[in-house]
C-alpha cells in the first residue's frame, strides 16, 4: 500500500481519497496518476476496462479516473460531467479488489497457466 493512502482494516477506501480525487480530476485532469495511485492499481483497471496492454505512455489522471467510474457503474457519456463521488468511491473498491488481485497472484504476462492436457487412453 502506498504511503498515506489509508484504508479501513476491511478494504473500504477512506472519504477524504474519494473526495480529493474527485476533485483533482474535476481541476487538473492532465496531471500524473502515479502520485495518486499504485502501478497495479492502474494496470488492473486498465485491463479489466480496456481489455488491452498498458500503453507505454501511461494514461493521465482523467482517464484513469473515467476507467475507474466504469467500474463503479458510471455511463461515460460524452456530454455528462466528470464521475462523482458515488460512482469513484465504488470505483475504487473494485479498483482496489483488482489490484489485490494482481499483486497476490501476478498478471498474466508474468505466470503461463499450464493448459490440462487430455488423458491418454490405452
Amino acid at each position: 500500500m502506498r504511503p498515506g493512502a489509508r484504508r479501513f482494516p476491511d478494504g473500504r477506501p477512506t472519504a477524504w481519497r474519494v473526495l480529493s480525487l474527485t476533485d483533482l480530476n474535476r481541476i487538473v485532469p492532465d496531471i500524473s496518476r502515479t502520485a495518486l495511485f499504485t502501478d497495479s492499481e492502474c494496470k488492473t483497471t486498465w485491463r479489466v476496462v480496456k481489455k488491452q496492454q498498458l500503453p507505454k505512455k501511461p494514461p493521465g489522471l482523467g482517464e484513469l479516473m473515467t476507467l475507474m467510474a466504469c467500474l463503479g457503474e458510471s455511463n461515460n457519456r460524452v456530454k455528462e460531467r466528470p464521475p462523482g463521488p458515488e460512482s469513484i468511491w465504488v470505483g475504487i473498491r473494485r479498483m482496489i479488489d483488482f489490484a489485490i488481485a494482481w499483486d497476490a497472484f501476478g498478471s498474466e504476462s508474468e505466470h503461463d497457466v499450464e493448459k490440462p492436457q487430455a488423458a491418454v487412453t490405452a
